[in-house]
């Protein structure tokens, strides 16, 4: 009995129930792996699921997976089989290694493979992915870039899996295809289409030859348009100056295209000023539907005041206005056009700045 006792005595001492120390619990070597796996899961990217109708991807024809998210997936899943992914065709692949033979042009292409991406002038590999083109399919027939040269840069929708191809995610066994586009032009076009300018030119130095990214500029002579100014205001401008009399020229500058299928009440404006009149000049704003103007024969002229004697004085900023473009639609370009005739000495300088694209205000 007294030995029952003396081993009561310990077994509590032991386990805090006499000294008032709290319970010792042997640690389990599972616990908290439960919650590392739910981290895990959740941080996991979410498989699509076809059922959900808020899905805006969900790799169907309708609603195809982009190049991101096809990495994503064979990132996190591996493989998925029989969905749609959309992309531009940016190159193929020479030899076995993805790295080092992805080539981004048409030329010398091979038959059994392209490149897809989600920018229409990708150049990193990261950001591609491989599709596969089977032996002796109508798709290889149609699509490789050997015998279909016109097809590099086109917007393009294909069904296949998405699995590990030149042991990195790509598309293998594709079945069908779709072109999202008309031609590569007009994939090009949309591709580099905006919904917003807003252009001061406060980036340039004066002086600075004008150069805007997937602006288009001409000039049939020099100067061409620059940058002129101080450092507190920049703007862009142009003047003809010319020895030969009565020589016509044609100066453009166009903006990139413009999607108006993305905007609901688009309106643009712009800012112009002259200086030293020759009286032979004289600036347009056009809505062009290509960026080529010499192609689209007769042009709607924008309706808009443009700085020249009787509207301002010289040196003064005149302001369009808001110019609503509701009544156009689809992806055009807006083109300022400098136009006349030579007078064999400095002509009329014309200036613009402040070019805005947005969406009007409410």
């Amino acid at each position: 009995m007294k030995w029952k006792f003396l081993y009561l005595i310990i077994y509590m001492a032991l386990f805090g129930g006499l000294c008032g120390c709290e319970r010792l619990d042997i640690p389990n070597p599972n616990e908290g792996t439960e919650d590392i796996e739910k981290e895990e899961e959740e941080n996991k990217t979410p498989l699509p699921d076809p059922d959900n109708k808020d899905e805006v991807r969900d790799g169907s024809r309708e609603a195809p997976y982009t190049v991101a998210h096809a990495q994503a997936i064979g990132y996190d899943y591996f493989e998925l089989e029989d969905v749609w992914v959309e992309g531009y065709i940016v190159g193929w692949i020479s030899g076995s290694h993805y790295q080092n033979g992805a080539r981004f042009t048409s030329k010398a292409a091979g038959q059994t493979n392209l490149l897809l991406a989600d920018s229409i002038y990708e150049n990193d590999p990261a950001h591609c992915i491989p599709v596969q083109l089977p032996a002796n399919t109508r798709l290889r027939e149609e699509l490789n870039l050997a015998d279909n040269p016109q097809h590099h840069r086109r917007h393009i929708k294909l069904k296949g899996d998405i699995t590990s191809y030149f042991s990195t995610t790509g598309i293998k066994n594709p079945t069908i295809y779709e072109w999202m586009g008309t031609s590569a032009i007009e994939d090009e076009k949309t591709a580099l289409s905006v919904t917003e300018i807003y252009e001061d030119f406060s980036g340039f130095q004066v002086g600075d030859s004008l150069s805007l990214k997937n602006w288009s500029i001409s000039a049939p002579y020099t100067p061409n348009w620059q940058i002129g100014g101080n450092p507190l205001e920049r703007y862009a401008t142009i003047c003809h100056t010319d020895t030969f009399s009565n020589r016509p020229f044609d100066y453009w500058l166009i903006t990139p295209p413009i999607n108006l299928n993305r905007m609901k009440d688009a309106v643009f404006s712009f800012s112009t000023a002259y200086d030293n009149w020759d009286g032979n000049s004289r600036l347009e704003a056009f809505i062009l539907s290509e960026k080529n103007p010499y192609e689209v024969g007769l042009l709607p002229v924008l309706d808009a005041p443009i700085a020249q004697p009787g509207t301002s004085e010289p040196n003064q900023w005149l302001h369009s206005g808001e110019i609503s473009l509701h009544s156009y639609a689809g992806i055009l370009y807006i083109g300022f056009r400098l136009e006349g005739r030579s007078t064999g000495e400095r002509g009329t300088e014309y200036r613009i700045d402040n070019i805005r694209l947005e969406e009007k205000a409410e």
